[in-house]
C-alpha cells in the first residue's frame, strides 16, 4: 500500500470518525436520551450505524430498499447458520484433545461456550429467518423495525436492530472463544511440557506459530478493514461537501416582467402572467378575486389591530404622565 494514501486514511480516520460519532449521537438521542445514545455510538457503533441506515434508508424510503433490505436480512441468516454449525462442530472435536483436562480449566470452558453459542446461532438465525419472511410487503418491514407510535414519521426500534445483529454477533463470540481455547491449550502444553511425545521445543514453536499465524491473520483484515472504512468517511465527506457547495437555481422564482426584455420578444399579457398556477394553467378570475379579497380583509383586521394596540400604548402613557404629575404636586 502507498505510505501516503496509508498516512491519508490514517489522517482521515481520525478526524472524521468522532464526527460520524457524533451525528450517530443526534439521531439515537432524539428518542433514548443521553445515556443510551452516548453507550452505543461508543461501546456498539456498528449498531448506531445500522439504526441510522435504518431510519434514513427503510423507514423514509422508498419500497424497493425495504424488500432488498429483507431478502439481505435472510441471506445474512442463511450464512450465520452455516457458519454456527461449522464452529459448533468443530469445537466438539476440539473438547477430544490430548491432556486437555491437564490444561487450566478455562480451556475446556471456552470449546463450551462455542460449542452451545454456535448451536444457539443456528437456532436464532432460523427464528429471524422465519420472522422476517413473514413480512410480505414494505409497509409490514416498516411496522415491525419500528417503534409504536400514533405520527405518520417513524422511528427506528433500537430492540430490532439488536435482534437482527444477534445471530452475527453469537457466531463471533463462538469463533473467538474457539481460538482462546487453542491458545490456551497450547500454552500449557508448552509450559507444562504435557505432550511427552514431541521434541523439548516443538511445543513452544507449535505455539509460536499459532500465536504470530493468528495475530498476522488479525492484523492484516482489521487494518484494512480499518483503511476501507477511512476512505468510506472521506466519501460521505465529499459528498456532504460537494452537496453543501451547489449553487441554488433561482431562475424559477423570477416573473415574467422582472426579465430583461429582447427586441422581437412577445410581452405576455398581464392577466396571464398573474393568474397562471404552478401546472402552467390560467386561474379562473372569481378565484382571483376571491384570494385578493381574502388578503385585503387579512391587511385590514392586521390595521385595526395595530391601531389597538397604539390607543393602549396611548392610554398607558397618559395614565403615567398623569401619575408623576399627582406625585409632584403631593411633594
Amino acid at each position: 500500500m502507498d505510505p501516503i494514501v496509508l498516512i491519508g486514511a490514517l489522517s482521515a480516520l481520525i478526524e472524521l470518525a468522532p464526527r460520524q460519532l457524533f451525528d450517530q449521537y443526534s439521531v439515537l438521542r432524539q428518542s433514548y436520551g443521553h445515556l443510551v445514545a452516548i453507550g452505543i455510538s461508543l461501546v456498539r457503533p456498528n449498531i448506531a450505524t445500522q439504526y441510522e441506515r435504518v431510519e434514513t434508508l427503510i423507514l423514509r424510503g422508498e419500497d424497493e430498499p425495504a424488500l432488498a433490505f429483507r431478502q439481505a436480512v435472510m441471506d445474512e441468516c442463511n450464512m450465520n447458520a452455516v457458519a454456527g454449525a461449522i464452529i459448533a462442530q468443530v469445537a466438539i472435536t476440539g473438547l477430544s484433545l490430548p491432556n486437555l483436562s491437564a490444561t487450566h480449566w478455562l480451556a475446556r470452558a471456552c470449546l463450551l461456550f462455542a460449542v452451545v453459542s454456535g448451536c444457539l446461532t443456528v437456532y436464532y438465525s432460523c427464528v429471524l429467518q422465519r420472522t422476517i419472511g413473514q413480512l410480505y410487503s414494505p409497509a409490514l418491514i416498516r411496522d415491525w423495525l419500528s417503534l409504536p407510535s400514533e405520527e405518520s414519521t417513524k422511528t427506528a426500534s433500537l430492540a430490532a436492530i439488536f435482534i437482527l445483529s444477534a445471530p452475527f454477533d453469537m457466531m463471533r463470540a463462538s469463533i473467538f472463544s474457539f481460538l482462546l481455547s487453542l491458545a490456551i491449550y497450547q500454552g500449557f502444553t508448552w509450559t507444562y511440557a504435557l505432550d511427552t511425545a514431541a521434541g523439548p521445543r516443538d511445543s513452544r514453536n507449535v505455539f509460536i506459530s499459532f500465536v504470530v499465524g493468528t495475530g498476522v491473520c488479525g492484523f492484516f483484515f482489521s487494518f484494512t478493514f480499518l483503511s476501507k472504512y477511512a476512505e468510506s468517511l472521506l466519501r460521505s465527506d465529499q459528498r456532504l461537501k460537494a452537496r453543501s457547495s451547489e449553487p441554488v437555481d433561482l431562475s424559477h422564482v423570477a416573473d415574467n416582467h422582472q426579465r430583461p426584455y429582447t427586441e422581437g420578444q412577445v410581452i405576455e399579457p398581464w392577466h396571464n402572467r398573474y393568474t397562471r398556477t404552478s401546472e402552467d394553467e390560467t386561474m379562473p378570475a372569481e378565484k382571483l378575486s376571491a384570494i385578493l379579497e381574502t388578503a385585503a380583509q387579512a391587511h385590514t383586521q392586521c390595521a385595526e389591530a395595530n391601531q389597538t394596540v397604539a390607543l393602549a400604548f396611548l392610554r398607558a402613557a397618559r395614565g403615567q404622565q398623569d401619575t408623576m404629575q399627582h406625585t409632584s404636586h403631593q411633594s
